[in-house]
């Protein structure tokens, strides 16, 4: 199930099922269970009659649908909630009983029951390839993998968020805030907040490059994000930083690459357009790219120059058709990082 379909589901007139919540983004599973929340428990008075909250490793499905099976208050329906599933540290036989369990509870009428799951407790793999257990699961459940958001969506809700709080802000600022801050939306909205808070106490109500750099944290992201823009730079000792911590938690090598290609990608469509003559600003237009990743895009490509550049998207290519033919690992991407980080 995607978020749209999600959002959909929540919006019709029955929610009866159960749903998954999983992937890496904990800020959009709080999101979309606090819309549950609102529309299945209107009335907080009633919360004791109609909401159950569970919590653990291990779920308890004998309480589950000794809840689903009691006879539901004033004629509303149940939301049930269970927290930190480890989906992972399930063998075979407590899958196949929670694949029982989840076609007896679904024969008990009026129960939304949401599942959440930490990354850590279920590992949904990559957008376009999702794991063997999540797409498992995905037939037994709602699954709903919540994905770390892509930049333009992220853009897109910082700018929503400044407005929300009465600010106005520099050009540029909600690209720069996400190349200081990060991508975790957690970490985004609490700087958000912080920077509203300075803005109020000194009457501010535009917000500059120089009030981000003293409020907001920046923080050092471990992900396909961080890695590129280390390669962006030049700088090959963090990008092997980057990479050992991915490769410790085990990220896709396949999805790796995929980033690291698309940047080169970019980078080699801005450096055409800069050697034909064309700034900053009529690159972003005609690529439809945001003016800020095209700033940086445009000062790497006029550094390394277009041949270079497609050099290196040559080499990414080939370490792809090597990954894809045999055992994915982090080899061909170690090899792949050192000849990238020659400048």
């Amino acid at each position: 199930m995607t978020q749209n379909e999600l959002k959909e589901r929540i919006s019709a007139e029955k929610l009866d099922g159960i749903f998954l919540f999983c992937g890496e983004e904990d800020y959009l599973k709080r999101h979309y269970l606090g819309e549950l929340r609102r529309r299945l428990v209107p009335d907080e008075g009633l919360a004791p009659f109609v909401h159950f909250v569970f919590d653990g490793a291990e779920i308890d499905t004998a309480a589950l649908l000794d809840v689903a099976r009691t006879p539901s208050m004033f004629g509303e329906g149940k939301l049930i909630e269970w927290h930190n599933a480890d989906f992972e540290g399930m063998k075979e036989g407590a899958l196949k009983a929670f694949e029982a369990f989840c076609e007896e509870i679904s024969e008990e009428e009026g129960n939304t029951l949401v599942i959440t799951a930490t990354s850590e407790g279920l590992d949904t793999g990559a957008e376009r390839r999702p794991s063997k257990l999540f797409t498992r699961l995905s037939k037994m459940v709602h699954a709903v993998a919540f994905y770390r958001s892509a930049d333009g969506a992220l853009l897109s809700w910082i700018r929503r968020h400044f407005s929300a709080e009465g600010l106005s802000y520099a050009e540029g600022l909600p690209g720069a805030m996400l190349a200081r801050v990060g991508h975790d939306m957690d970490t985004l909205l609490s700087e958000i907040e912080k920077l509203a808070a300075y803005a109020k106490a000194n009457e501010l109500t535009r917000i500059t490059e120089e009030e981000l750099a003293f409020v907001c944290i920046r923080t050092v992201e471990s992900d396909a994000f961080s890695l590129t823009n280390a390669l962006l730079e030049g700088k090959t000792e963090e990008a092997y930083r980057y990479l050992g911590d991915m490769k410790q938690r085990r990220v896709d090598p396949i999805s790796v690459l995929g980033q690291v290609a698309k940047l080169y990608a970019d980078l080699l469509s801005v450096a055409l357009l800069a050697e034909e003559g064309m700034g900053e600003k009529e690159i972003a237009k005609t690529l439809g790219m945001h003016e800020y990743r095209a700033g940086l895009y445009f000062r790497s490509a006029k550094r390394m120059g277009a041949s270079a550049v497609e050099e290196k998207l040559a080499l990414c290519t080939r370490i792809d058709a090597s990954l894809k033919s045999g055992s994915a690992s982090y080899r061909g991407l170690e090899q792949l990082v050192a000849t990238l980080g020659i400048k």
